[in-house]
């Protein structure tokens, strides 16, 4: 009975729930009433004590153990983080540079008040052209010396011309507080210029500055600069239009709320709607430009009235800009200011119409039927009445048993600090809301296998990403987790849908704050990579170079030069994931959140772009170093009042905006360097925003080949926290050819998600998996876009579909979108009609 009860409470059908508990009667009411009587009787009895104490005395007990909390943590400043503190002393120059250069109108005004007595410069070496125009210039080491006269000489000279400092980062890398001529440290600077013709060429300037720190202090009474010697300087310049333009920003009315959004054809005409479930709306992508021509294939879809007939549809894009927006509309009615938490966009009942799953409120799982318009019904039905959602729930969905219906893996993330509690160990967290696996019976219905699927041990991660995955090619989906506070964890699937932990033998150094994944063909050679998206820390570092740490608590710096590393990159080698050779260089790009792979300039290679940022608040100045001096080791997974209060006094200047945490970090697109390394071009490019991003979706919005990115920010403004979601159309210039593919919903046995695309084309293989839960907080589209560069035909693709039928089309059209189904009795495979032999 008490299980009938609990199902009608997750359907939040309050009369057939007093129903239930009355039996219909009063008297049930009168017995309930009774017991809760008695039960506040006894609880008064027991607190009478405590409440008749003297109020003062109460406050003493509970502020005693605060202020003695307080004071550990500075003795600890001063016995043990004391060169961290000294450190923080000198990195105040550079905050006062990076805030002072972030609101002025005239950024050069700045830098010729920043004083030093002499500078060394390296020469220049010759420039590496890469594709695009952009070059690489390489300074030697430093061996010109120019002293502040001669300085502002180049600042004049700067100005002048016509140049433009748009953007900077100063971290403050390394710290030595007694070398031979005092303290030094080591500063990683970026800045972006733009000019001398503001629409035509685009700097990034990278370097290390090694500043030894004179004894005297500047006029704003902070540590001055004596010697600075500029080191590894790397100079990029294009000429040209930037490749991307933001030219829409969706943001919906109401409370702020998160922008976790989903990609799907809704309505079936070759582009992607972007459904926003946290803020209950569909953004339908409307074109007026003509309808696109049609090339018939072979039938692969059984007869169906409503449908057509033709299993592959291609589809040639010659998009008009100019007619091309977003309609706005509600996606459910009857929300009652309810906003889903989460939601994800697939076929679980088998009527091949997109459906809408979702958590609402009070963490019930819903399910909302789609139907042929691309709408959903506006009733929703509750399943897996038993799973209760605590938090940010994450999604993942395949078929992992080979029975035809799509089953579901939920993790959840636990959010650190909140009640007092701190993930404990913080590497290798399994101290959150459980995980939950659920299997779909057919139709929809959906009961909890976690315990018999092998998922049991490590349920209870703080997970930010998840996706099913056939990652060595068997034919059945294997499951990635990514979590904050522990990193990756990676199972096997049997194929019946039970799982086999089997991180330790394929992933090495699988730790990290991780935060979102994506999986691509990196370096080229036909087998899908992996990339895990996680946190980088200047601070972290900076603690690991001057040796400090509790010695009461080794295990935690022991583990922070590994959790801090970044993001980390893994390349198929056989049954073995292996780091490349340069790791390094695609592993800190900040505090990252949402990736996406895709190929922006359609050269046949997969780019990055990585969404990067914590918090900016009114100042750079970063609460960093007090998480990791402190936070980290105060504190359990259980929660603790003391703790608790401890926390929401020294987060008050981070919550406010006082303080930033990783703030004012700028977006990043990796270029591939033809599958042997990447170079960040994002400012090159005209998306190298500075603002703190979260979800990142790549996308062909308007259908034109020419893959676009939709990201989200989480700003802080008039006092309020909101999202919005920014649009930027890809404007490459480009002869490179493309070709894509959309797959769609086909009954039983054929969701696009699972499935496997190979593409033969110039004696090159490339593949792509469809997958959900990838990037932070968002799906991609059921799409696959292939760049071939100067490719001008394709043999074959192959579409592997869950379960194992597999559908081929011969020499399909390229420089066009090819819309792919399944059948119910088997795939056939495609043959197109007028096309090459």
């Amino acid at each position: 009975m008490h299980d009938d009860w609990a199902y009608l409470w997750q359907r939040d059908d309050v009369a057939a729930y007093r129903k239930a508990i009355s039996g219909g009667g009063a008297m049930p009411w009168l017995l309930v009433t009774v017991v809760v009587l008695v039960i506040c009787l006894f609880v008064g009895a027991w607190l009478w004590p405590w409440l008749n104490r003297p109020s003062g005395e109460i406050s003493v007990v509970r502020t005693n153990v605060d202020v003695e909390m307080m004071a550990e943590r500075q003795d600890l400043d001063e016995v043990v983080w004391g060169d961290e503190l000294v450190a923080q002393h000198y990195e105040a120059t550079f905050i006062d540079l990076w805030d002072q250069l972030r609101g002025a109108a005239d950024k050069f005004d700045v830098l010729e008040r920043f004083l030093f007595r002499e500078m060394v410069l390296g020469r220049p070496g010759q420039a590496q052209i890469l594709d695009w125009g952009i070059s690489i210039t390489q300074h030697g080491p430093p061996s010109e010396t120019v002293d502040h006269a001669a300085w502002l000489g180049y600042l004049e000279t700067f100005r002048r011309d016509g140049y433009q400092l748009v953007q900077t980062e100063w971290h403050h890398w390394r710290f030595e507080p007694n070398t031979q001529r005092g303290p030094r440290s080591t500063v990683d600077v970026v800045l972006h210029v733009v000019g001398p013709d503001l629409q035509h060429q685009r700097t990034i300037i990278r370097a290390k500055l090694l500043v030894q720190w004179s004894r005297e202090l500047g006029p704003n009474g902070l540590p001055m600069a004596d010697r600075i010697e500029i080191v590894d300087a790397r100079i990029l310049r294009r000429h040209g239009a930037a490749g991307f333009e933001d030219t829409h920003t969706l943001h919906a009315d109401g409370p702020p709320a998160s922008a976790r959004p989903l990609f799907y054809d809704l309505d079936g005409d070759g582009l992607s709607e972007v459904v926003v479930p946290g803020w209950n709306r569909v953004y339908w992508n409307v074109s007026d430009r003509p309808v696109p021509s049609e090339i018939e294939w072979e039938t692969t879809v059984p007869d169906d009235p409503s449908r057509s007939k033709s299993g592959e549809r291609s589809v040639r894009s010659d998009a008009d800009l100019s007619s091309w927006r977003f309609r706005e509309e509600l996606l459910i009615e009857n929300m009652n200011n309810q906003p889903f938490a989460r939601g994800i966009l697939a076929d679980f009942n088998g009527d091949r119409w997109v459906d809408l799953l979702a958590v609402g409120g009070y963490g019930r799982l819903v399910l909302y039927q789609g139907d042929q318009s691309g709408g959903f019904d506006q009733n929703s039905s509750v399943f897996a009445a038993g799973v209760k959602v605590s938090a940010k729930p994450v999604l993942a969905v395949a078929d992992i048993d080979a029975d035809g219906d799509l089953d579901i893996w939920l993790a959840q993330y636990k959010r650190p600090f909140m009640g007092g509690q701190m993930p404990t160990p913080y590497y290798d967290a399994n101290d959150g809301y459980p995980g939950y696996l659920l299997k779909n019976n057919g139709g929809g219905v959906f009961t909890d296998e976690t315990n018999a699927s092998g998922l049991e041990a490590k349920r209870r991660r703080r997970t930010y990403s998840t996706s099913f995955i056939d990652y060595d090619d068997d034919g059945d989906s294997d499951l990635l987790v990514v979590s904050d506070f522990a990193g990756a964890d990676l199972y096997e699937n049997d194929g019946t849908g039970i799982f086999r932990d089997i991180t330790d033998t394929i992933l090495p150094k699988r730790h990290l704050f991780g935060m979102a994944h994506t999986f691509d063909d990196f370096d080229g050679d036909g087998s899908v990579d992996m990339y895990l998206i996680g946190m980088s820390s200047t601070t972290a570092n900076r603690l690991d170079q001057l040796g400090l740490g509790r010695s009461d608590m080794p295990d935690i710096h022991h583990k922070r030069q590994e959790m801090s590393y970044g993001n980390r990159m893994f390349l198929t080698r056989g049954h073995k994931l292996v780091p490349p050779t340069y790791a390094d260089r695609v592993a800190r790009t900040g505090w990252s959140w949402g990736a996406t792979s895709f190929d922006f300039d359609n050269d046949g290679d997969r780019d990055v772009y990585i969404a990067n940022g914590h918090s900016s608040g009114q100042t750079a100045k970063d609460y960093c170093s007090t998480f990791w001096r402190h936070d980290i080791y105060t504190g359990s997974s259980r929660e603790n009042r003391h703790v608790n209060n401890l926390f929401r006094k020294t987060l008050v200047p981070l919550r406010s905006g006082e303080l930033s945490w990783n703030g004012f970090e700028h977006n990043v697109l990796f270029m591939n360097l033809n599958g042997l390394g990447f170079e960040n071009v994002a400012f090159l490019m005209g998306i190298a925003g500075e603002y703190d991003g979260r979800s990142v979706v790549s996308d062909d919005l308007n259908g034109d080949g020419r893959v676009d990115l939709v990201v989200s920010e989480r700003y802080f403004e008039n006092d309020q926290r909101g999202h919005r979601l920014h649009v930027y159309m890809n404007r490459m210039e480009t002869s490179n050819h493309w070709i894509g593919l959309r797959l769609r919903e086909s009954g039983p046995g054929y969701s696009p998600l699972g499935a496997t695309v190979i593409l033969e084309s110039s004696g090159r293989r490339q593949v792509a998996k469809i997958v959900s839960g990838d990037s932070y907080s968002a799906e991609h589209a059921n799409m696959v876009h292939f760049g071939l560069g100067d490719s001008s035909k394709v043999e074959k693709i192959e579409i592997r579909w869950p379960g194992g039928k597999v559908h081929r089309l011969e020499y399909p059209e390229i420089d066009r979108y090819h819309s792919v189904g399944g059948s119910a009795g088997g795939l056939q495979a495609g043959k197109q009609i007028g096309g090459l032999p």
